[in-house]
């Protein structure tokens, strides 16, 4: 591809463009869109979602592609952006060497699979990607999506297994491990699931 310095400069440069047309309210999806396709070509020039498994993609690539799912769900294709994310799962599971770049590429893509499948009332897959997360976080040391994988996994253990004591130790954990990355605005909203969707209360702080 055209992997050239000046090449992957702009390539970050139309990622980071792409990124502000996201965050922009209402969000500019189709700017978005045409700016990630520009620069998913610097380094594939013929970018095909059929076939993401068969690239050899880099860390910029994972994000790009992941963005790509991204824009496909919140513009209601959601069987496009779970479909890209499988195949960005796999890519990165076959052809990325073990290290913990590896790791946070996949826990990344794993997280919003997790999240998208709790959406799509997938609830086997959803189960697998939380404990293949939750293992890959535990071998790396790498918590940061670890709230994320505990809470789906009370989410699919609730419709397959309906364990209270399971749901009740995962959304603790969920609960506990936003607070210890500072995210107080996660935890408060996993008490508040915890209560409507699970019936089951968090004893908090305060």
């Amino acid at each position: 591809g055209g992997g050239g310095g000046g090449g992957l400069l702009r390539q970050g440069l139309l990622n980071d463009k792409a990124i502000m047309c996201l965050r922009r309210n209402p969000p500019e999806y189709v700017a978005a869109q045409t700016l990630l396709d520009e620069a998913i070509a610097v380094t594939i020039p013929c970018f095909d979602i059929e076939k993401i498994e068969t690239y050899l993609l880099g860390v910029k690539d994972n994000e790009i592609i992941a963005k790509l799912a991204r824009i496909a769900y919140e513009t209601g294709e959601r069987d496009k952006a779970i479909y890209i994310l499988e195949k960005l799962a796999g890519n990165i599971r076959k052809r990325v060497v073990e290290s913990i770049e590896k790791a946070r590429s996949l826990l990344f893509v794993l997280s919003y699979l997790a999240i998208y499948y709790d959406e799509d009332n997938k609830r086997r897959e959803q189960l697998a990607v939380c404990d293949e997360g939750m293992k890959i976080g535990a071998e790396y040391q790498l918590c940061k999506n670890l709230p994320t994988f505990a809470f789906n996994k009370a989410c699919a253990l609730y419709v397959l297994d309906g364990d209270k004591d399971k749901i009740k130790n995962l959304l603790y954990q969920a609960y506990y491990g936003s607070l210890l990355h500072g995210d107080n605005y996660r935890a408060g909203i996993i008490c508040k699931l915890a209560e409507t969707r699970f019936g089951v209360g968090i004893k908090t702080f305060g």
